[in-house]
């Protein structure tokens, strides 16, 4: 195994306690480690000294720099494993860790500093199971609502591939009635439809289940569309062509219920 001392971990977090010790613990494991206080400071240090790890607290982030945020970390240098502190996992029935990918972990950071800091050791150390091709953690059906039967046969393999079990709908009344009878926990809902249009089937699917994490695609970026989508409560909005990596990070995210929209912007 590769040595620790080798393993360079840059940690960025706001709370000058915290980073203090995350310092003191990986230093005394024999890792070497950076901390900083800010994103614009991490994204200095990734590309100057070019770290193993990262873990990063959410909260530290400014709105500003929030969209697509482990997207940007991970085109920088791909190879890096990214440990993301989050609120409210316990709640929405995580107890300590999920991974989002092989790159992406997710780790509650209301389980206390001592139990947060074993979870990272153990990552650090490799002890992690990663996630195999077609094991997934999500349970549940997922319905995919788009007009071109082309993409839809394009993401549902991909999906069934991973494991998923996936249906389709090509019209909005298709997806009303299929929301009905199979009560999917997740829908993806193309925004540009003949007959019903988008915002109009999210509003039907919000009827009839509220708790349904609904996925909203489109090939146009429409601001006034995203604030229409997420007052009607969208989960996650992707623009097309959007990465399938991305598009099961979102179906993932709607395991963590009030954070789900939270962490989307992120992704």
């Amino acid at each position: 195994m590769e040595n620790e001392m080798f393993k360079y971990v840059l940690v960025m977090d706001s709370d000058l306690e915290r980073r203090n010790t995350f310092y003191n613990v990986l230093a005394q494991s024999n890792y070497k480690v950076t901390t900083v206080p800010s994103y614009s400071e991490l994204i200095v240090m990734i590309k100057k000294e070019s770290p193993s790890y990262i873990v990063m607290d959410m909260d530290t982030l400014d709105s500003s720099v929030r969209g697509g945020v482990l997207k940007k970390l991970k085109e920088i240098d791909d190879c890096k494993k990214i440990l993301v502190l989050v609120s409210g996992l316990r709640k929405a029935g995580v107890n300590v860790q999920r991974c989002i990918d092989d790159k992406i972990i997710l780790l509650n950071k209301d389980i206390g500093i001592q139990q947060l800091l074993q979870s990272i050791l153990e990552i650090l150390k490799e002890k992690v199971i990663e996630k195999d091709e077609g094991e997934i953690s999500f349970k549940g059906n997922i319905l995919i609502v788009d007009d071109e039967q082309d993409s839809v046969n394009f993401v549902k393999k991909h999906l069934t591939r991973r494991g998923y079990t996936v249906d389709s709908a090509l019209s909005g009344e298709e997806a009303v009635l299929k929301v009905k009878v199979t009560k999917p926990k997740v829908v993806i809902l193309d925004i540009l439809m003949p007959g019903m249009d988008g915002l109009m089937i999210l509003s039907r699917i919000k009827e009839i289940d509220s708790s349904i994490f609904v996925v909203i695609t489109t090939a146009l970026q429409n601001e006034k569309i995203v604030k229409e989508a997420n007052k009607l409560g969208a989960g996650v909005y992707l623009t097309k062509p959007f990465n399938l990596s991305k598009l099961e990070a979102a179906i993932l995210a709607s395991e963590l219920g009030e954070s789900a929209r939270y962490l989307a912007d992120f992704l």
